[in-house]
């Protein structure tokens, strides 16, 4: 009878009476092993600082908030708006969301609507006042027009898609040119989209167009796989990766409701904290009206709708 007879004993790896478990040549060079554990919550690397929307936020970009339903999605939106009303940088917001809910004490409802049949009509308007200001030769004759416009959950599923996704991504990928003529340099036209998946409803050409990404914790893996390979990714091997998504992990799971903030339309990447950003939101902080007249705030809320 033969006897059988174990041919890999020499083979990097496998342990022996004598060394022990050797390492293979990947774990070598720095890929995780199979037991490897990401080191989450705790403190951050000191070169992830927070994000500040007054400097952050590019002029005319295009902000895409991720997360799961009561994440804490609105109150970093309105973090991101008292520091706005603070600079005094916009003249105008608008609200498109389907429940008008969450924004009551900031933007008046005559300043609301329930979907994006009107933005046309706004961006219409906003490049009438950048052809304007290009005809002026005096700043004191030019008209000052900066739009904020806040997207709330206007795609809940993919059969909205068909609907919506053409005046998204002609906001993704043309917003920043509405004021390209306009002489008046403060004058810009800003988007916040807000949804609760990326993988599956929200186009790629709107995902990859965006200048800002502020993602929570993503309760869906590919939602998280996502926002990792697209956005936060520095270098491409498998080592690379993983230390990407230590990185998601760490930051959105060090303090509840904290949310991670990637800044796509920074082009220079060294490291890390070139682009990435921790971003918190104090729900404790006093509301304040970003815009309107008093006869605007006396509007009658609309009702909402099922």
């Amino acid at each position: 009878m033969s006897t059988f007879h174990d041919t890999r004993e020499d083979l990097p790896g496998r342990p022996d009476d004598d060394k022990g478990a050797q390492p293979t040549p990947k774990a070598a060079v720095g890929f995780p092993s199979a037991d490897y554990r990401p080191d989450v919550g705790g403190d951050l690397p000191p070169d992830i600082r927070r994000f500040n929307p007054g400097e952050d936020v590019p002029t005319n970009g295009f902000v895409l908030v991720a997360g799961a339903r009561r994440q804490g999605k609105t109150e970093q939106v309105l973090e991101m708006l008292r520091t706005f009303h603070a600079q005094k940088r916009f003249t105008t917001y608008m609200l498109v969301s389907q429940t008008l809910s969450g924004y009551e004490e900031y933007i008046p409802a005559n300043h609301s609507v329930r979907d994006m049949s009107q933005l046309p009509t706004i961006i219409d308007k906003q490049i009438d006042v950048a052809e304007y200001n290009a005809q002026q030769t005096e700043e004191k004759d030019m008209v000052h027009s900066s739009v904020c416009v806040i997207l709330d959950d206007v795609i809940g599923d993919v059969s909205e898609i068909r609907k919506q996704s053409s005046i998204l991504q002609a906001l993704a990928v043309q917003g920043r040119h509405i004021h390209r003529d306009d002489k008046l340099k403060k004058n810009e036209f800003c988007v916040i989209f807000i949804t609760q998946r990326l993988a599956g409803i929200v186009p790629p050409v709107i995902r990859n167009n965006c200048d800002l990404l502020i993602s929570s914790r993503m309760s869906n893996r590919k939602d998280r796989q996502t926002v990792i390979e697209e956005n936060l990714t520095l270098t491409s091997d498998r080592a690379g990766i993983q230390v990407s998504r230590d990185i998601f992990d760490k930051i959105t799971t060090s303090k509840p409701y904290r949310f991670i903030a990637i800044a796509n339309h920074i082009a220079t990447r060294r490291g890390y904290g070139d682009y990435v950003m921790y971003a918190d939101a104090d729900p404790d902080s006093p509301a304040c009206r970003l815009c309107g007249t008093t006869d605007d705030w006396r509007t009658k809320k609309k009702r909402i709708h099922f």
